[in-house]
């Protein structure tokens, strides 16, 4: 995401949230019965864009079907109107949500109308989804996402969005954070100060979407922490990947993304270009048993600046690369050694197997470890979180 991009989205919702405090009313949703409602979808449908619907400590898990034409959705909250701001009472006082898990396929908040609203400040949980946001503009503020095992926290289609200082804990969630995208559709979509723990991506940027940034984020423990899919476009930076099953980055088919200041750490790989376009600098990748960093499918990398630390395993690793032969930029890198025999031995091009048609330069590289802003991800969460 550009700054201009950046600036663009950040004015839209300062605008979106200006509107809702000058001269707008307050409506108070309160489970006792003391506010002017008891429950969170008639203060919506009373609302007036500029207002908030202010909700009280408490749980809210009664669902409706709502129309949506051409289809009806069961959801805790539908929203057909722009302007409002939704905000708890706090995370540990306000939950959108049943109890425990439900096997009915539903959501938390859902619209598909292009309408500019604000979440804030409450936990939701065990739902398929949390919020499902189609088109328009969305600010979702300091809010925790618990459970769900067949959906994702949040889903934006179509959508300039923020999402800022909240925290998922989704251990067998599809995904927390899903980035839609129609082809030709302006977007973009900023995740900023968040910490996510499982579920098979920590956020998944799906084809065509562009603008995409993470930063001063942690994903643990995710199967694979981020993936970028085609044509996709974005930018990581002050983030660190923990720990993920499969690779701590994903960049796939034609997808470009550019990585600052960021820890890829343990696990099985670090970074995967599978046809994708990656540039980096400032990138640690460390404690991988597999390979630090996968190039297949004609892949591209230029990556400078940074660390190649595997546990055991592959420095680079390439199996699946048709000709023509490409070069892979990897200068001015550290390897865990000043010897170059030993970065070539623990370098799998073409040199060690012929079939492959890519082929690793790293010469001249970092004789010890490459200073950088981020180097760990105890670093990272001292300095972000």
């Amino acid at each position: 995401m550009s700054t201009f991009a950046i600036a663009r989205l950040a004015m839209g919702l300062f605008v979106l949230l200006a509107a809702t405090s000058a001269g707008a009313r307050i409506w108070h949703v309160e489970v006792d019965g003391s506010g002017d409602y008891s429950d969170i979808q008639p203060a919506v449908e009373a609302a007036a864009p500029g207002d908030t619907i202010s909700i009280g400590p408490g749980r809210f898990a009664t669902f409706r079907t709502i129309e949506f034409p051409p289809w009806s959705v069961s959801t805790i909250v539908g929203v057909k109107k722009s302007g409002l701001r939704i905000t708890g009472s706090g995370c540990d006082r306000t939950f959108l949500g049943p109890a425990g898990k439900t096997d009915a396929m539903s959501q938390v908040f859902y619209s598909d109308g292009g309408h500019d609203v604000a979440i804030e400040n409450m936990t939701i949980e065990n739902t398929d989804l949390g919020i499902n946001w189609a088109n328009g503009h969305l600010l979702i503020r300091s809010c925790v996402f618990i459970g769900g095992d067949r959906g994702a926290s949040i889903v934006v289609d179509k959508v300039e969005a923020i999402v800022r200082d909240c925290t998922f804990e989704q251990p067998n969630s599809t995904g927390s954070i899903v980035v839609y995208h129609t082809k030709r559709h302006p977007d973009s979509c900023l995740i900023d100060n968040c910490t996510i723990r499982g579920g098979a991506t920590g956020v998944e940027v799906m084809p065509w979407a562009e603008d995409v940034v993470i930063r001063n984020t942690t994903i643990e423990d995710a199967q694979s922490g981020i993936v970028f899919q085609a044509e996709s476009k974005g930018r990581v930076e002050n983030c660190a990947v923990v720990n993920s099953s499969f690779a701590s980055a994903w960049v796939m088919s034609g997808a470009t993304v550019d990585f600052a200041n960021t820890a890829l750490t343990g696990g099985t790989r670090g970074l995967e270009i599978d046809g994708g376009i990656v540039t980096a600098r400032s990138l640690v990748i460390s404690g991988t048993t597999a390979s630090a960093l996968v190039v297949n499918l004609g892949g591209r990398a230029s990556i400078h600046g940074s660390d190649f630390l595997p546990a055991s395993g592959w420095a680079f690793y390439s199996e699946y690369y048709d000709e023509p032969v490409t070069a892979i930029d990897l200068t001015d890198n550290f390897w865990g050694t000043s010897d170059a025999e030993s970065i070539r031995a623990s370098i799998c091009d073409n040199r060690c197997y012929p079939p492959v048609a890519c082929k690793v330069v790293f010469e001249p590289f970092a004789g010890g470890p490459v200073p950088t802003d981020v180097t760990s991800w105890g670093e990272v969460k001292v300095m972000f979180r």
